[in-house]
């Protein structure tokens, strides 16, 4: 389970009843029962006009996922309507959180959709000046969506206990942003992420990765371009800024001191990004 919520090609936001029964930490198969349940009584009522509603609209649609098992099961689709009146039926000490973020999300997505179909609008109708300004909007708009499903795939990590790689996330995810654009998101988000503490990546020194990639470079010179580019303090800190390539690791449980430690799988990506934000060959 990745995101609360999903915006689809028609500009229309759903979920699932896999994600809203992950969330809730109910049988899926349990979910399954109280959304048709649900459904059969909305469509009566909407038939019999008891109440309003378009029949040729459904907010309930039959759809499916593929298992950990790599199998196709049948689960439902939902709208905004049909999730609010499934959850009136949910109950439980965490019920209220879980509902008040599913809400939050599916108004964050109506917020993004409103603001970027306005600035389409005036897309058509401006200057080649104005059309740079809206087109820089625009790709904020996008980079603010993604923010936003990560931060709900990491409140989802943080609930179910279970770690959260950006990466995998990202390469799992349909992203049309360039490469840079992407790091920088990753960059961005990488306080959020570790303030988690459920990223329990592969890591060591940076003297270590340096000779295990064969960069003929000392620890020491490596770490002044990390200063550099403002991803460690001059103190060894690796900074808000740089917390997406390492991690500030206790040095001993008596110590409040830290020590910088590397992600082994992401050096590679760190070194693209000394490389080419520097332009320098090492």
């Amino acid at each position: 389970m990745n995101n609360l919520v999903a915006l689809n090609q028609d500009q229309t936001i759903t979920t699932t009843s896999k994600v809203i029964a992950d969330c809730f930490g109910k049988e899926h198969r349990s979910v399954m029962r109280s959304i048709k349940s649900t459904k059969e009584t909305y469509e009566e009522l909407v038939s019999a006009g008891a109440v309003d509603g378009d029949v040729g609209v459904p907010i309930f649609m039959n759809s499916s996922y593929i298992s950990e098992q790599n199998k196709e099961l049948p689960s439902y689709t939902l709208n905004r309507d049909a999730f609010n009146l499934v959850a009136m039926g949910f109950t439980g000490s965490k019920v209220m959180q879980y509902k008040l973020m599913f809400i939050g999300a599916f108004n964050k997505m109506e917020e993004i959709i409103k603001t970027s179909n306005q600035l389409n609008q005036n897309l058509l109708s401006s200057d080649a000046v104005q059309q740079a300004d809206l087109k820089a909007q625009m790709k904020e708009i996008q980079l603010r969506e993604q923010r936003m499903e990560i931060s709900n795939a990491l409140e989802i990590a943080k609930m179910c206990g279970t770690s959260f790689d950006i990466n995998e996330y990202m390469d799992g995810s349909n992203v049309s942003m360039p490469s840079q654009d992407v790091l920088k998101l990753k960059m961005a988000m990488g306080k959020q992420i570790d303030t988690y503490g459920t990223l329990s990546l592969p890591n060591t020194t940076i003297s270590w990765l340096l000779e295990e990639h064969d960069i003929d470079m000392s620890a020491k010179n490596f770490n002044e371009l990390l200063v550099e580019l403002g991803l460690l303090t001059t103190n060894r800190v690796i900074t808000a800024k740089g917390l997406h390539f390492g991690t500030n690791r206790e040095k001993s449980a008596n110590s409040p001191e830290t020590e910088p430690r590397w992600f082994k799988d992401r050096f590679t990506e760190l070194l693209g990004y000394v490389r080419t934000e520097l332009n320098i060959t090492i």
